[in-house]
């Protein structure tokens, strides 16, 4: 069974009052929820307030959710939703600016078996790119959502999410000697 037969499984469920089914999708997208906030905000307390807040809404409101096909599209959007509006109502702007909050930290790219060396190149050049460039890499590259989950996450056409990510791509591989280089 694949993952979104079994995030739909456990929303059914979910909607039915079942706590595990919950746990189950609170334990599989928490830490990149969590991630992803902080990329928005810097604020690690209000990140896990907005997380707590908005998963505990879910189990309190479950028998008026709807149908979702993409559940971790459903979760990024409404978490992201939760957060911004949330940073509205204290007044108080986002962390970072939108050019800086999608910046790619050597560090994130620990998982890549290359050097340090390598991996400043990959970020550097990576943070080339526009911020929705980087925003959607992020997006598709870090926590693996498809196009068809980001579009709906962020409230943009499809074909917007594809152009982008290939836009990105084509700067990307304007870089080639150097992406050779890191290889």
């Amino acid at each position: 069974m694949d993952n979104i037969n079994v995030d739909q499984e456990s929303w059914i469920l979910l909607k039915q009052g079942d706590q595990k089914a919950l746990s189950r999708i609170y334990h599989r997208y928490y830490a990149s929820l969590h991630q992803y906030g902080y990329k928005l905000t810097g604020d690690t307390a209000l990140v896990e307030d907005c997380l707590q807040e908005m998963f505990l809404y879910m189990y309190e409101k479950r028998q008026t959710l709807g149908d979702v096909t993409y559940i971790r599209a459903y979760l990024f959007r409404s978490f992201r939703r939760r957060l911004l509006k949330k940073l509205r109502n204290q007044r108080r702007s986002v962390y970072v600016s939108m050019d800086d909050s999608w910046m790619v930290m050597p560090n994130e790219l620990e998982a890549l078996d290359h050097d340090e060396n390598q991996r400043k190149m990959l970020a550097a050049l990576i943070n080339g790119l526009s911020p929705r460039q980087r925003e959607l890499i992020y997006l598709r590259y870090y926590n693996d959502l498809s196009p068809r989950e980001i579009a709906e996450m962020l409230s943009i056409s499809y074909r917007a999410v594809i152009n982008t990510l290939y836009k990105a791509m084509v700067k990307l591989r304007a870089h080639r000697d150097k992406l050779e280089d890191i290889e």
